[in-house]
């Protein structure tokens, strides 16, 4: 990291003056160092992208399958009891 310190030339004097080519070469620096963020941040926000699809299609399909669960919840309930009047019918009533 550059500090400030480094980018100034001290003067015989005492005057403290920015060294041109030191500063002109920070920038550059800089200037590289935010192309190469931006690029990061458009690749991962272009990746978010296409997730949010994927997300948003799973979050309806989740949304459909609690339908779903709720109709074989009440199945289960309804069906069970019917299954274990039925076995009983079976084991304990005799058909001529």
């Amino acid at each position: 990291m550059v500090e400030v310190e480094d980018l100034l030339d001290k003067d015989p004097g005492g005057e403290r003056r920015v060294d041109m080519p030191k500063l002109l070469l920070y920038l550059s620096q800089m200037t590289e160092g935010m192309k190469r963020l931006d690029g990061r941040l458009t690749t991962h926000m272009n990746a978010e992208e296409a997730q949010q699809k994927h997300i948003q299609e799973l979050v309806k399909i989740l949304t459909s399958a609690k339908g779903l669960m709720v109709a074989v919840r009440w199945l289960i309930y309804l069906g069970a009891p019917a299954i274990a009047v039925f076995a009983w019918f079976k084991d304990n009533i005799k058909w001529h």
